[in-house]
């Protein structure tokens, strides 16, 4: 991966581009004439990442979805070890941002580009830029965008004289990175209310639900859908369907997404070898969703509106 396309990947991640920076963008052929005019750009970048597509690390390994989760607060001790402190990172939310990391990847030598791009991004950048490809909606310029990183990452990684090195020679310590979350318990039964948080998070669904494809989906059932978080949104969908009697057209459409996803990854371990280590944990997840889905629920239990979405 060229240093180039990392730095400008960086801006194009961060925040809407300005013109020069939809120029240069204009230079990489898998972006060349997908750019519409900075205002549309503005307001699809605004539209995909700040109410659908959240970029961040912790959306997609931490099992409740939270924001500044564990890999976020290694991301910052990595920072600091390098001196990593731009303007970006006092505006990113969270030092977990995609915008942010590449911007770090950038800086790094080459002899330790590789080794830390496979630690700190494999196990949860590639399933951000699929969501992106994957949502309603977005902008043809930023689904070009989210695969022409998935692919720069795996190039990057595959380099013939990259070997996975010693934990304790890039990290500080000796023990293998925890890519993997726990199942639930097989025996355990759970709520409407559970399988909803469960859908929503991808470390435990191994898929990304977004409002608007929650919204996608309201519309095919032909109900409207509630305003709130995704938690109340996934409830209000689940809820309208049982009333006009289609839920099994909502699993279905579920189960659907679950199909896209799983190929993807099987694809991935393909394209990517290393990242064979990383798909076993995500295709668990996707059985156990698939599991979860095709069960039957009793009627949802109204929960706190303040819960995690």
């Amino acid at each position: 991966m060229e240093r180039i396309n990392l730095s400008l990947l960086n801006r194009l991640w961060f925040t809407e581009p300005d013109s020069s920076t939809l120029e240069e963008a204009g230079s990489l052929p898998e972006l060349a004439g997908k750019a519409g005019s900075i205002e549309e750009m503005a307001a699809a970048y605004s539209n995909l990442f700040l109410l659908n597509v959240y970029p961040y690390a912790s959306v997609f390994l931490d099992p409740n979805g939270e924001m500044n989760g564990e890999r976020a607060m290694e991301l910052l001790k990595l920072y600091r070890r390098y001196d990593y402190s731009p303007e970006q990172l006092t505006q990113a939310g969270a030092p977990d941002h995609a915008g942010l990391v590449l911007g770090f990847l950038a800086r790094l030598p080459d002899e330790e580009l590789a080794p830390i791009a496979f630690r700190y991004t494999l196990d949860w950048l590639p399933a951000l830029c699929l969501s992106v490809e994957r949502e309603p909606g977005a902008h043809p310029f930023y689904r070009s965008l989210a695969s022409t990183t998935r692919l720069e990452l795996f190039h990057l990684i595959n380099r013939s004289d990259f070997v996975v090195p010693q934990q304790k020679e890039i990290y500080g310590h000796d023990s293998e990175p925890d890519l993997d979350v726990p199942l639930l318990n097989e025996n355990e039964e759970i709520s409407l209310n559970h399988l909803i948080h469960h859908l929503l998070s991808p470390a435990l669904s191994g898929i990304f639900i977004s409002r608007n494809r929650l919204g996608l989906w309201s519309r095919q059932l032909g109900v409207p859908l509630a305003f709130g978080e995704r938690f109340h949104l996934g409830q209000s969908l689940f809820e309208a369907a049982g009333m006009v009697d289609r839920v099994t057209d909502l699993q279905g459409w579920i189960l659907a997404e679950l199909d896209v996803w799983e190929a993807a990854y099987t694809a991935w371990a393909n394209d990517c070898p290393f990242f064979r280590r990383i798909t076993t944990n995500w295709l668990d997840r996707i059985t156990e969703t698939r599991r979860l889905v095709g069960m039957k629920y009793p009627e949802p239990i109204l929960i706190d509106q303040e819960e995690k979405g």
